[in-house]
C-alpha cells in the first residue's frame, strides 16, 4: 500500500487509501454514466432474428464488463476495511480474554454474595408472610363465627371467642380483640334472639299440639257420627233390599208356577199332537207301500210286454235275414254250376280267366261267411 497516496477523511478523520480511492473514483465514473448507459442500451435487440441474436449476446458481454468493473473496484475498495476489521477484531479478542477474565473473578464473588443476601431476605419475607397469612387466617376465623346459626353453633362460637389467646396475633391483637369482641356482641343479642324463638317456637308448638289434640278429638267425634249414619243409612238400604229380594223373590215363585201350569199343558197338548202325528205318520208309509207296489207291478207288467215285444222283433229279423240268404245261397249255386271246367294254365287265355275267378272265388267267400251259422 502507498502510504504517500494514502489521504485523510476530514469528515471521520479515517485516512483513505489510494487503492480505495482509485475504487471510489470508477464507481463514481459508472454512476454518472448510468443513465448514458441506460439510454443506450434501452431497446431490446430481437432475438428471433439472427441479427438481433448477436447483437444480443454482443451487448450482454459490454453491460457485463461494466458489471465486472464495478465489483472489482467494490472489492479492492473495501480489502483495506475489511483488513482493518479483521485486526482490530483481533486485538478486542485479546484484550477481552484477560479483562473477561479478571472481570468474571469479581463478578461470581459479588453473585454469591448477593445471592446468599435474596436467600436470606426471601427466607425472611416467606416467614413473615406465613406469620401474615397465620393472622389473617385467625382474624378471617373470628369473623367466620358470625355465620353461626341454630342455637347450639352461636353458644359454641361465644365459647370459643371466649377463650381464644389474641396475643397471637401479635401486633394485630387489639385488632383482633376488638373484632372478637364485635362479633361476641352480635353473637349474643343473635343468641338471646335464637332463645326468644326457640320458646316462642315451643309454646306455639305446644299450642299447635293443644288444637291438633282439639282437632283429632273432633275429628274422631265427626268419624263417630259419619260412621253410625252410614250404618243406619246401610241398614235401612239392606232393609229395603231385602224386602225387594222378597217381593221378587215372590214373583218369580208365582212366575214359576204358571209356568209349570202352562208347561204341563203344552205337554198334555204336544202329547195328543205327536201321537196324532204318529198315526198320520203311518198312514202315509202305508199308501207310500202301496203305491210303490202298484208301481212295482205295473212296471214288471211294462218290462214283461216290452221283452215280448223285443223278442218278437227279433224274431222277424232273423227270419228276414233267413229268407235273404237262402235266396242269395241259391244264386250263388247256379252261379257256380254254371262255371266252366278251368282252362289250361299253359296259355296266357287261361291264366287270365283263372285270376278273374280268384277275384270272384275272394266275392264268393266273404259272401258265405257273411251268412248265418248252419245255413251254408
Amino acid at each position: 500500500m502507498n502510504k504517500e497516496a494514502t489521504i485523510i477523511d476530514h469528515e471521520s478523520g479515517v485516512a483513505i487509501p489510494a487503492e480505495t480511492q482509485k475504487s471510489i473514483a470508477v464507481m463514481n465514473q459508472v454512476a454518472a454514466g448510468l443513465a448514458e448507459l441506460s439510454t443506450q442500451y434501452a431497446t431490446l435487440p430481437d432475438c428471433s432474428t439472427d441479427e438481433g441474436y448477436d447483437l444480443a449476446k454482443k451487448e450482454r458481454k459490454e453491460i457485463a464488463a461494466v458489471r465486472i468493473s464495478i465489483e472489482k473496484a467494490h472489492k479492492a475498495g473495501k480489502a483495506f476495511y475489511l483488513d482493518g476489521g479483521r485486526n482490530i477484531d483481533k486485538m478486542k479478542s485479546s484484550i477481552l480474554e484477560t479483562v473477561s477474565g479478571l472481570e468474571s473473578v469479581r463478578k461470581t464473588a459479588i453473585k454469591a454474595i448477593d445471592d446468599e443476601a435474596a436467600r436470606i431476605a426471601r427466607e425472611a419475607a416467606e416467614l413473615e408472610q406465613a406469620r401474615i397469612d397465620r393472622i389473617e387466617k385467625g382474624m378471617s376465623k373470628i369473623t367466620e363465627y358470625m355465620h353461626a346459626i341454630t342455637l347450639k353453633d352461636v353458644n359454641e362460637a361465644l365459647a370459643m371467642l371466649d377463650c381464644a389467646d389474641y396475643n397471637e396475633f401479635d401486633e394485630f391483637a387489639d385488632k383482633a380483640r376488638e373484632s372478637a369482641s364485635a362479633v361476641a356482641v352480635a353473637l349474643t343479642e343473635r343468641f338471646n334472639e335464637l332463645k326468644e324463638q326457640a320458646a316462642e317456637a315451643e309454646r306455639l308448638a305446644a299450642q299447635k299440639a293443644e288444637q291438633e289434640k282439639a282437632e283429632a278429638a273432633a275429628k274422631a267425634d265427626r268419624e263417630k257420627f259419619e260412621a253410625e249414619k252410614r250404618e243406619f243409612a246401610e241398614a235401612q238400604a239392606k232393609a229395603k233390599r231385602d224386602k225387594e229380594e222378597a217381593e221378587r223373590a215372590e214373583v218369580a215363585r208365582q212366575k214359576a208356577e204358571h209356568d209349570k201350569a202352562l208347561a204341563i199343558q203344552a205337554a198334555e197338548s204336544n202329547k195328543a199332537a205327536a201321537a196324532e202325528q204318529s198315526r198320520l205318520d203311518a198312514i202315509e208309509v202305508a199308501e207310500y207301500a202301496e203305491t210303490k207296489r202298484i208301481a212295482d207291478i205295473e212296471a214288471a207288467r211294462l218290462k214283461a210286454i216290452g221283452d215280448e215285444q223285443e223278442r218278437v222283433q227279433t224274431e222277424k229279423r232273423q227270419a228276414a235275414i233267413l229268407a235273404a240268404s237262402k235266396s242269395d245261397k241259391k244264386q250263388l249255386q247256379a252261379w257256380a254250376s254254371a262255371i266252366p271246367e278251368p282252362p289250361a294254365m299253359s296259355t296266357k287265355a287261361g291264366k287270365s280267366v283263372i285270376n278273374d275267378l280268384d277275384v270272384h272265388m275272394d266275392s264268393i267267400d266273404a259272401a258265405i261267411n257273411s251268412l248265418p251259422e248252419g245255413e251254408e
